[in-house]
């Protein structure tokens, strides 16, 4: 990975998902890294949604990467009578409709083009 200009593309849960969501990249082509193996150690009785895992890819792989994770829970999904919500930008898994991620802190929207 370029390590001159990083870009966050994912925020998972624990280390397991992170790591998870590193190996879907690997497989397709996209080097990322989990810059913080030690935040899990250092973050003690913090509940993990509030601090998420940070996965990182270089900033010219950053859309193929977002497109991958978004294919990966289409089809993850696909049998699903409710699609599993969540933010377009950063992957943090949502409970409903928000107009603020409360991970990243990014803008969502939602209307269907």
């Amino acid at each position: 990975m370029n390590n001159s200009n990083p870009v966050q593309i994912y925020s998972a849960a624990n280390l397991q998902e992170a790591t998870l969501v590193v190996q879907l990249l690997s497989r397709n082509g996209i080097d990322a890294k989990v810059v913080s193996d030690s935040l899990v150690t250092v973050t003690g009785e913090v509940p993990a949604q509030l601090v998420g895992v940070p996965v990182w890819v270089a900033a010219e792989d950053e859309q193929k990467a977002r497109d991958v994770i978004a294919a990966f829970r289409a089809e993850r999904t696909a049998g699903d009578e409710t699609p599993q919500l969540f933010c377009y930008h950063c992957g943090t898994g949502l409970a409903e409709q928000v107009e603020t991620c409360p991970s990243c802190g990014a803008t969502l929207d939602w209307e269907e083009e």
